[in-house]
């Protein structure tokens, strides 16, 4: 999108006076402008110094006899009668609506230089369109629908206006789409102004029978919330328009758009908007992916007053702000182009490979040690790594790979650990070491490893095939293909257990090994370039470095969709990955997972040799148990909602004001809670901005919940971005 424009072309500025101070300005959008040239619709100049002075962003006006809005005006208060509004047409009182040529007549025109700016993307981190971008890529013709409210018919934009050289903003960006992917792209809008998703749901027959189109983009929301519906009938209604679609045609995918905000003046009108991209989130899938639109507008309304953003000042977007639209769609497709063709190609490590075995005294009699022996890159990689079998019974056993974090090893106490409890285990060397002369304690480097080390980001903007991710995901590809051959595994129940960086080598193997059937996530998440490993390297300033990481090498472009059961165990306070972006991981995957997440978890390898709850975990999805309790929660209006199955010994609800600039290291308060009955309402302090439930049984097990947003906050986190 505009993050990595340097020249502004066009922005429009409006000036209006401040509510305070008399002072009259406008303001541009992105950041240290320089070379600034500012017109009127006419094409006449404005002088710097004579008509306006600038000042960081702003452009106060200096020539008063230039138009500018009064500030009562903009709340229809002693508008004069020259103003063209439409208030009485709609019965509107506090807040002025402009009929949208005029307000386009008193719109100017600025063009300048700038920084990159940092602008929220609107783009779904679940963004799995496999049907659209099979077309695309073999070239066929690709038929889209917009299915929306008059934002999609792009109302008081020039180009429904009528004025020469301006276009529909979908068509612009799809000029882009053809030419990034040749393809033949025909598109048909079947949108209907001042309308919902009532009428959506009542217009599928009609507008699609016999349509079969291969995308649809739903476009609803602004009238909806507008007119007082919630966002659960929201959801619900959007719900039921796919469904009525699919049924007519079996193969459409969908992008839904989260609509913008309307003008906070409006305040008949301003309610749900913001909101409603919550419920979207929740009907993304394979096949369904939403375009965040709500945010980038509330970025822009950072930057500029409504009347800058807004064709009419009530609820559309001017010439302006309908180009992030089209940005966000080509962006929308560029995305889809890089995440599925930029995947690294595992397919060699699903053969078995060879171990070569060594003799290490000390070792119990059911385990062994030695060297899977894997060709990578044409070179023959030889890893360290320990294989348990039980004692106990013939099998078939449950199998799962180990994946140690940084500063471990291939333990052999977590093999054992794990073969006590009626399973094969492998856990692989990760660091590139092994043993010598026979002592377990004496480890060296091991040349045949391949790249050393846990962790590395050296390899940005190089070869990804070389890199140490590769190598290491490759090596637990080998490791589940070993496992697989034996003839004591059960096939239909292998897992992984990956610890912090080994958790986040195992989230892309789970994501390109459909073979696995469960998974254990410890202490990881994916957006490790959003996060603090990333940031710290200082690399990822860089659009293209952190484009290049993200794409080739982060778990989260593996793993959406993956549908196994995935437990996630780790702290709140964990050091080296944030909540939030543990959050924005899981919600790529396919199922909800399995969560257990307090407040303080100790980040090491060596306390997860027997970790109750990933046992516990993998014992319910392998030996048939049910050690895992059952908890839902909801947060809203400052009031915690849980709902718990089974019995507990306690529970809490964790609230944090989210003040403080470590995202790792903010003040989380316990409230106790008692249930009765299975439920409880916990309320929460209202400035609270984050809040998730806690409950505490059995062995040292625990569930929890996501961390929620608390409403009453008015938070905009970025989880939902």
């Amino acid at each position: 999108m505009f993050e990595e424009t340097t020249h502004i072309e066009e922005e429009i500025l409006v000036f209006s006076e401040e509510e305070f101070g008399g002072r009259v300005s406008a303001h541009l959008t992105f950041p240290n402008p320089s070379h600034l040239v500012i017109k009127d619709r006419k094409g006449h100049m404005l002088e710097e110094g004579k008509d306006y002075v600038v000042k960081g962003n702003d452009v106060e006006l200096f020539n008063r006899s230039l138009f500018y809005y009064h500030a009562d005006w903009l709340h229809n208060e002693n508008v004069p009668q020259v103003i063209r509004s439409e208030n009485e047409i709609y019965n509107i009182k506090d807040c002025l609506i402009l009929e949208a040529e005029y307000l386009r007549s008193t719109q100017f025109l600025a063009t300048y230089d700038c920084e990159k700016a940092k602008i929220p993307s609107p783009v779904s981190d679940w963004l799995c369109l496999p049907q659209t971008y099979q077309k695309l890529k073999e070239q066929k013709r690709l038929k889209i629908m917009l299915f929306g409210d008059s934002i999609s018919n792009a109302a008081n934009s020039s180009w429904e206006m009528g004025y020469v050289g301006y276009e529909h903003w979908f068509e612009t960006a799809l000029k882009q789409v053809r030419e990034l992917y040749g393809a033949e792209i025909i598109w048909k809008n079947v949108s209907r102004s001042g309308y919902g998703t009532e009428w959506g749901m009542e217009a599928v027959k009609e507008k699609f029978e016999g349509e079969h189109p291969d995308l649809v983009v739903i476009a609803f929301g602004m009238n909806d919330a507008s007119g007082g519906m919630s966002v659960e009938t929201f959801t619900e209604n959007t719900r039921n328009i796919m469904e009525q679609i699919r049924e007519l045609s079996p193969e459409t995918e969908f992008i839904l758009i989260a609509t913008p905000v309307p003008n906070r003046m409006w305040t008949d009108a301003y309610k749900e908007q913001k909101n409603l991209i919550h419920g979207l989130r929740t009907l993304e899938q394979e096949g369904v992916t939403v375009l965040n639109m709500t945010s980038v507008f509330l970025w822009l309304l950072e930057k500029k007053k409504y009347i800058e953003i807004s064709g009419n000042h009530a609820n559309h977007p001017n010439d302006f702000s309908y180009r992030f639209y089209t940005e966000a769609m080509i962006e929308l497709f560029e995305t889809l182009k890089r995440k599925t063709e930029n995947r690294l190609d595992f397919t060699p490590y699903f053969e078995k490979p060879e171990l070569e075995t060594v003799d290490l005294p000390g070792l119990s009699e059911n385990l062994q040690a030695g060297y899977l022996k894997t060709v990578v890159n044409g070179q023959t990689r030889k890893t360290f790594v320990y294989l348990g079998i039980p004692k106990v019974g013939a099998g078939p056993y449950p199998a799962v790979v180990l994946a140690h974090g940084a500063g471990g090893n291939a333990f052999s106490e977590w093999v054992e650990n794990w073969t006590k409890r009626g399973y094969i285990a492998l856990a692989v060397d990760l660091n590139g070491t092994h043993f010598t002369d026979g002592d377990l304690r004496n480890r060296k480097e091991n040349p045949e490893a391949g790249k050393i080390g846990v962790g590395s980001f050296d390899c940005v903007e190089k070869d990804p095939y070389d890199s140490w991710t590769y190598y290491g995901v490759a090596q637990l590809l080998a490791a589940h293909s070993y496992l697989r051959s034996l003839k004591q595994t059960d096939l239909t129940r292998t897992g992984i257990v990956g610890i912090s960086w080994g958790g986040v080598l195992s989230m892309m193997a789970i994501g390109v090994d459909k073979r696995f059937s469960a998974a254990a996530i410890i202490y990881s998440s994916g957006f490790i370039t959003d996060d603090l490993l990333g940031q710290e390297t200082g690399l990822f300033e860089d659009v293209k470095k952190k484009q290049f990481y993200d794409t080739w090498l982060d778990p989260a472009n593996y793993i959406c969709g993956t549908e196994i059961p995935v437990c996630f165990n780790a702290g709140l306070l964990d050091g080296a990955f944030s909540f939030l972006n543990r959050q924005r991981t899981w919600r790529l995957l396919g199922r909800t997972p399995v969560l257990a997440i307090k407040k303080e978890v100790f980040h090491d390898n060596e306390s997860n040799f027997l970790n109750k709850n990933v046992l516990a975990f993998m014992n319910d999805c392998f030996m048939e148990t049910k050690n895992r309790a059952r908890l839902q929660a909801r947060l809203l209006d400052s009031v915690c909602h849980l709902e718990f199955e089974g019995e507990y010994t306690s529970a809490e609800v964790l609230v944090t004001d989210a003040k403080g600039e470590d995202i790792h290291n903010l003040d989380w308060r316990s409230i106790p809670v008692t249930l009765s009955e299975g439920t409880a309402d916990c309320p929460i302090p209202e400035d609270a901005k984050y809040g998730m439930a806690v409950v505490y049984y059995g062995d040292e097990l625990y569930t929890s919940s996501e961390v929620m947003e608390n409403d009453k906050a008015n938070a905009y986190s970025r989880i939902y971005q």
